[in-house]
């Protein structure tokens, strides 16, 4: 994989939101074991018609196979923190595509949100009296649109991601709620690396730094977690998961498949809905 692949750009797929948002990790989930390093990257590409309020169907992979989650009522709570998570996971993953000098396609993955899901959030922000941050995300964009210095960039997208924290609210004082969505974010990252692979190689650069994006946005949230008295001595194990499969995403990980990082992905999102289990 190289920065000079390009493909046309992505069709959106706003089902794919309800899909990924729709709430919570399913019960009974068992861990499969997972034995490899990887490295490589995904993006869903399907056209998924479950309504939001249904949990996406969780799979986790690894080893030999996996089980299959179920699907269960999302709450509107989980949903609105999903919604806020996956958009803030789509800009970061199109600032870092901004930083390898793809500006074509960070532009355009930045232009997600605003197609996709904006119209929901506002009208969720608008119920909970949150401040609409609109304009804060259309100056990400804007910024990349006008090739701007990355330092500006950046800077841009540290005021977004300070104003979805402000959306989020009461929201981060329910550390149950807080796990969820980070094994949900996981499991997103997990299905975006999967379906950018084509013929065992990773093809899609856009799906991958989303998928990127997604990660980040979850370490984030466990690093908020520390603070909480109630989640201490899981946070630091929710830590470690993430660290984990940091070979993952890194292309020059020897002995592995992008198959195989999706492994290691699904499998660290199943030992930190393990992990949640101990708040229920």
């Amino acid at each position: 994989m190289t920065d000079s692949t390009k493909r046309a750009p992505r069709k959106i797929f706003p089902g794919k939101w309800a899909t990924l948002t729709a709430g919570g990790a399913a019960l009974g989930m068992a861990v499969a074991g997972v034995t490899h390093a990887g490295t490589a990257t995904g993006d869903v590409t399907g056209n998924p018609t479950a309504p939001i309020e249904k949990l996406w169907l969780a799979q986790t992979e690894g080893g030999e196979g996996g089980e299959g989650g179920m699907a269960s009522a999302a709450s509107p709570e989980m949903a609105y923190l999903g919604n806020l998570s996956l958009l803030e996971g789509h800009m970061k993953g199109a600032v870092m595509l901004y930083a390898r000098g793809l500006s074509d396609e960070a532009v355009g993955l930045a232009g997600h949100p605003e197609a996709e899901i904006m119209d929901t959030i506002r009208e969720d922000m608008a119920a909970r009296s949150a401040q609409d941050f609109t304009p804060k995300l259309e100056a990400v964009g804007s910024a990349m649109a006008e090739g701007a210095p990355l330092e500006d960039v950046q800077a841009a997208m540290n005021t977004l991601s300070e104003a979805i924290g402000a959306a989020r609210g009461m929201s981060e004082a329910d550390a149950e709620l807080r796990m969820d969505e980070i094994v949900d974010l996981v499991r997103a990252a997990a299905d975006e690396y999967e379906s950018s692979i084509e013929n065992g190689a990773v093809t899609d650069q856009i799906a991958f730094y989303e998928a990127r994006g997604f990660i980040e946005v979850a370490r984030d949230r466990a690093a908020g977690l520390t603070a909480d008295p109630e989640v201490s001595g899981i946070s630091e194990q929710v830590i470690d998961a993430l660290a984990a499969m940091d070979g993952a995403f890194d292309p020059m990980s020897a002995g592995s498949s992008p198959q195989d990082a999706v492994s290691i992905i699904r499998g660290a999102a199943a030992k930190i809905e393990l992990l949640g289990y101990k708040l229920r």
